[in-house]
């Protein structure tokens, strides 16, 4: 079988032993026959000269090609590999089979021992049929030791008397025995078939031919070995002549490589020099492109705002201007009502101080009557002391005395009507006191009316002399001081917020009194603050001034709600640090009354939601209905009000900054990063303020709890956690229902909030918020720097308002959310420090910050974050 086919591609030494496992099945199969007509072939060699081979032959030789030289192909030799394990694995039997030569027996030696002996190669037999006699020829090797090997077997006949003499002396009656001999010239040239196959097979030689020949041939090939040695001499001067000429080209190209080299480094060096050079100062020219770029972009903004209102022609527009006008007719009505009413209200006022001036003068007149009536009871009491002992003295002068008689008489008249003067006076001055207690409890009432209904007027002007003061609230101010000389100004308010939230409520707890008295000499006792341990390491760790606030809002509430333990509000006089009279109230409206009318007319348009609110609290089950809800609200409540709540900060960088905006950012940065967001609180509102009901009976809000922070295994500051715990955020239940916020950051992303010029967002002290929102939609770090900070800031939030930022520019405004608030009598819904309550706060101080301070547009603070990017008041980005 023609094998030369398969070898049309070849394989590599390397995977000889994996190929040959194909031709070894295919043996197995019988796909390539190894035994054909009894005899033996290799199916791998048809073309050969030689077909035919013993057992041994052909095992020898499939071992040889496995592991024969160079010029074989690689299929070749894992073909015969497989044909030698197939020779020792599966035809093994064969061996014996093949072999064993049918020889004549003239000893009782087996044909085993025959084989080990005389190792014949092969063997053929003869048969006639008219002499009915078998002949044979046995086949040794063609060399020295064949010949060997056939005289000793010739000799084992000759031993039995079995020899060629024997043959032809018993030829005529041979019988059934076994002769032998080695074949010789009379045999080579006689009749019969066995002649004919030694002329046709062998070869007639003498023993000198044979040694002759060896001879020569053994000097052929020591020629042929001497002239080959000659010729490899002769090469391998060739070859190292040309090794040293390629060692030495080769030298002198290594020195030039390695000059190369160098060269070549040294222009890569210089290369990447340029580069970077090249890098920074197109990096430079492309982000003074950039700003360029924006300016003129705004630039082109704003004019095409002015075209476009310039140009408000069409019929939409100007249905949009009579809408407005219609609007703008409606809020005139209001607050043309609203004067008439502030009108109304300014001449109760000025009634009620005439009657307070009239009470009082008529107060002051009982008061002066009551004291001359005193003193004219004093001395009827005098007198009739005096006239009791004379009564007494006349009673010892004697009783026969007429005119003595007579006299005490009258002394005893003028006694008694001195009596019943005297109870006419103590009845009129029981009267009296009743009158001035009536006067008192008339007078606190009206100081009661006075701060309830000026409560408004008083307290959104900053700083009067005349004001109403939270007794009991600890001044925040001093907090504030004290942490921004330890903290960077962006974390100074949030820890100022957080440490004057957690004491004031300490100062609510009924448990904790830290009051002793002390007994003075002259029998007056006086009760003041005992400095135990929590107010020691209050001083220790945080300063007098901290303190200081501490104490006297603790002072403040023993005094004037000692039971309550709650915050009160008391008329105060601040220029004296005293409470203020009526008279000093009345007179500051009196002459103040013109100059806040406007903050009493905003006052009276200050937004009251109370228990129409609706927080929906807003878990894993119930995302996806609530974005779906979202999405339809949007267009119609464009200013979304945003608020977080997150584990605090933790880390501070360390280094050299340029300015105090890059180290606050790092510190934004590195914090964001680290931690992981709590709540989100959204308020939605149109422009006039109102919030959405989506299909329900309230106002809605939400809030939404996120389940990655853990506060057993991830980092916090324990002031926040605690303030949050306080709050009413359940951490567990966070953990177990809150929000995924990769699908939050999804859901957000597609939800119309983001992306989207047509929405405001409307912020307190906002970097943080941002700042973990945008960790939310990216699922990113924070940018390195604040110019890419705030470029998808722009990008994701094109339209802000901070209104901590807003506060620089509103009367010297100072505080944190709740402090706005109240200063702007906004009042909370919900629990402080939740995000959905929070948001909702900073929703109406929002709009009660623009109607008070605000009455052109604000686009011009758009975009700013209190703390970051802010230099001398102007935005940077």
């Amino acid at each position: 079988m023609d094998h030369s086919s398969e070898e049309e591609s070849d394989i590599s030494e390397s995977e000889i032993n994996d190929y040959k496992d194909k031709p070894y099945e295919d043996l197995k199969t019988g796909k390539y026959k190894v035994k054909v007509n009894g005899t033996l072939r290799c199916p791998f060699c048809a073309g050969k000269k030689k077909q035919d081979y013993k057992y041994k032959d052909l095992l020898q030789h499939a071992s040889g090609v496995a592991k024969g030289s160079a010029n074989r192909s690689g299929k070749q030799k894992a073909n015969h590999l497989a044909l030698a394990m197939y020779l020792e694995n599966d035809l093994v039997n064969e061996a014996d089979q093949i072999q064993r030569p049918v020889l004549p027996q003239p000893v009782n030696q087996t044909p085993e021992q025959l084989d080990v002996f005389y190792k014949p190669l092969e063997v053929y037999t003869f048969w006639s049929e008219q002499e009915q006699t078998g002949q044979a020829v046995v086949k040794f090797n063609n060399d020295w030791n064949g010949f060997v090997n056939a005289t000793q077997f010739e000799k084992s006949f000759e031993t039995l008397h079995h020899g060629k003499k024997d043959w032809k002396a018993q030829k005529t009656h041979p019988g059934s025995s076994i002769y032998g001999w080695c074949a010789r010239a009379d045999d080579h040239d006689s009749e019969g078939p066995i002649g004919e196959y030694l002329r046709r097979e062998g070869k007639l030689r003498t023993i000198s031919g044979i040694v002759q020949e060896a001879t020569e041939s053994r000097n052929t090939v020591v020629a042929h070995l001497a002239n080959k040695i000659d010729q490899t001499n002769e090469n391998l001067g060739e070859l190292e002549y040309k090794y040293n000429e390629k060692t030495m080209s080769l030298s002198r190209m290594l020195e030039e490589k390695d000059k190369l080299h160098y060269a070549f480094l040294e222009e890569r060096r210089k290369m990447q020099r340029l580069q970077r050079d090249n890098l920074h100062r197109i990096m430079e020219e492309a982000e003074n492109l950039n700003d360029e770029l924006e300016a003129k972009k705004r630039k082109l903004d704003c004019w095409s705002k002015e075209l476009n209102k310039r140009e408000a022609l069409t019929e939409r527009e100007r249905q949009k201007l009579d809408e407005e006008k219609k609007m703008n007719d409606v809020r005139n009505n209001s607050l043309h009502l609203a004067s008439m009413e502030q009108k109304k209200a300014d001449e109760n006022v000025l009634r009620l101080v005439e009657e307070q001036k009239r009470e009082k003068e008529e107060a002051l007149n009982k008061i002066l009557l009551l004291e001359k009536q005193l003193d004219a009871k004093q001395k009827l009491e005098l007198e009739i002391e005096e006239l009791k002992g004379k009564l007494q003295v006349m009673k010892h002068l004697g009783d026969q005395d007429t005119a003595v008689q007579k006299k005490m008489k009258e002394m005893n008249d003028e006694l008694e009507q001195k009596v019943e003067d005297l109870a006419d006076v103590e009845s009129l001055n029981q009267t009296l006191i009743v009158k001035e207690r009536q006067s008192n409890d008339e007078l606190q009432e009206a100081r009661k009316e006075l701060i309830q209904g000026l409560k408004d007027t008083l307290s959104s002007v900053v700083r009067t002399n005349i004001g109403i003061k939270r007794m009991g609230e600890i001044d925040e101010k001093a907090f504030l001081n004290t942490c921004e000389q330890r903290f960077p100004k962006e974390e100074a308010q949030v820890q100022a917020t957080t440490l004057c939230s957690l004491w004031q409520e300490n100062l609510k707890n009924p448990d904790w009194h830290p009051f002793k008295i002390i007994n003075h000499v002259e029998g007056n006792h006086q009760e003041i603050v005992d400095e135990e341990e929590k107010l020691q390491n209050l001083k220790q760790e945080w300063g007098d001034e901290i303190y200081r606030a501490v104490v006297t809002a603790l002072i403040e509430l023993n005094e004037y709600n000692p039971s309550g333990r709650y915050v009160i509000p008391e008329l105060w006089n601040f220029k004296e640090g005293r409470k203020a009279t009526l008279k000093e109230v009345i007179g500051y409206i009196v002459k103040n009354i013109k100059t806040l009318k406007h903050i009493v007319i905003s006052t009276d348009l200050a937004i009251d939601f109370g228990d129409s609110v609706q927080i929906r609290e807003v878990w894993n089950d119930n995302l996806e209905e609530e974005f779906a809800l979202i999405r339809e609200i949007v267009d119609d409540f464009p200013y979304i009000a945003m608020d977080t709540e997150f584990p605090g900060i933790v880390l501070r960088p360390v280094g050299n900054f340029k300015n105090s905006n890059d180290y606050h950012y790092q510190t934004l940065k590195d914090n964001v990063d680290l931690l992981k967001l709590i709540q989100l609180g959204l308020t939605f509102s149109d422009e006039q303020g109102n919030l959405p009901t989506c299909g329900t009976d309230k106002y809605c809000i939400w809030q939404f709890n996120f389940r990655e922070f853990n506060v057993n295994e991830d980092v916090f500051a324990n002031d926040s956690i605690e303030l949050l715990r306080q709050s009413g955020i359940d951490f567990k239940k966070n953990n177990e229902k809150g929000i995924d916020a990769k699908q939050f950051g999804e859901l957000l992303m597609s939800s119309g909030i983001v992306l989207n010029d047509s929405v405001i967002w409307v912020t307190f002290h906002s970097g943080y918020d941002f700042g973990y929102l945008l960790k939310l939609l990216t699922c990113q770090n924070l940018p390195d720097t604040q110019v890419g900070f705030f470029n998808l800031i722009n990008l994701y939030f094109p339209t802000l308002y901070d209104i901590k930022h807003l506060m620089r520019f509103s009367n010297n405004l100072h505080g944190g959310l709740n402090k706005l608030a109240e200063l702007l009598e906004v009042e909370r819904v919900g629990i402080c420090h939740q995000a959905g309550s929070d948001s909702l706060l900073t929703a109406c101080t929002f709009r009660k910050l623009k109607e008070n301070f605000f009455s052109g547009s604000l686009e011009k603070y758009a975009g700013v974050l209190y703390g970051l990017g802010v230099e001398n008041g102007q935005n940077t980005h």
